[in-house]
C-alpha cells in the first residue's frame, strides 16, 4: 500500500518507494505525477538527504558532498521543481553546482589548449570562462595573468 507524505508545497512523495530507494512524486491535489520529475532509482546517500528534508526540514551539507555530480544535479532539479530550494533557502546549491561545472569546463578547455588545440572557439570560451572564474574568485589574478600571457604567445 502506498503511503504518501508532504514534500514541498504541492507534492506528495511515496515514502514506501523511497525506503526502497525510488523517488515517486505526485501532486497533492490531483494525485498525478509531475511531468518533469520521473520516478528514479537513487542511492542510499541521496535517500538519506531526502529523508532529512522530510523529517528535519533541513539539509546536511556533509551528506551532499558524498553525492556524485549526477546525483547532485538530480537533487537540485528535484528541489527546484518542488520549490523546496526556496523554502529552505538552498540557493547556494545552485551556485556550487555552477561553479563546479565552470571549473570542470575550464579544465577541459585548458587541457585542449595545452595539447596544442588553438581553435578560435576554444580560445574564446577559455577567455570568457577565465573572467567568470576570476570574478568568482576561483582563480587568482596571478593565475589569470599567466594563462592570458600563455595564450597570447
Amino acid at each position: 500500500m502506498d503511503k504518501y507524505i508532504k514534500f514541498g508545497d504541492k507534492f506528495l512523495i511515496d515514502i514506501n518507494r523511497l525506503k526502497s530507494n525510488y523517488v515517486n512524486l505526485i501532486y497533492e491535489k490531483t494525485k498525478l505525477k509531475h511531468p518533469n520529475i520521473s520516478t528514479a532509482y537513487i542511492t542510499n546517500d541521496l535517500k538519506n538527504i531526502i529523508l532529512d528534508i522530510i523529517n528535519n526540514n533541513k539539509i546536511n551539507d556533509t551528506k551532499i558532498n558524498l553525492l556524485d555530480i549526477n546525483e547532485k544535479k538530480y537533487l537540485i532539479d528535484l528541489l527546484k521543481k518542488t520549490k523546496i530550494i526556496d523554502k529552505l533557502n538552498l540557493h547556494y546549491l545552485l551556485e556550487d553546482a555552477t561553479k563546479k561545472s565552470n571549473l570542470d569546463r575550464f579544465n577541459v578547455l585548458i587541457g585542449e589548449w595545452n595539447i596544442g588545440n588553438r581553435n578560435q572557439r576554444i580560445k574564446d570560451d577559455l577567455l570568457k570562462l577565465l573572467n567568470v572564474l576570476l570574478n568568482d574568485k576561483m582563480i587568482t589574478k596571478k593565475n589569470y595573468g599567466e594563462i592570458i600571457y600563455d595564450m597570447t604567445k
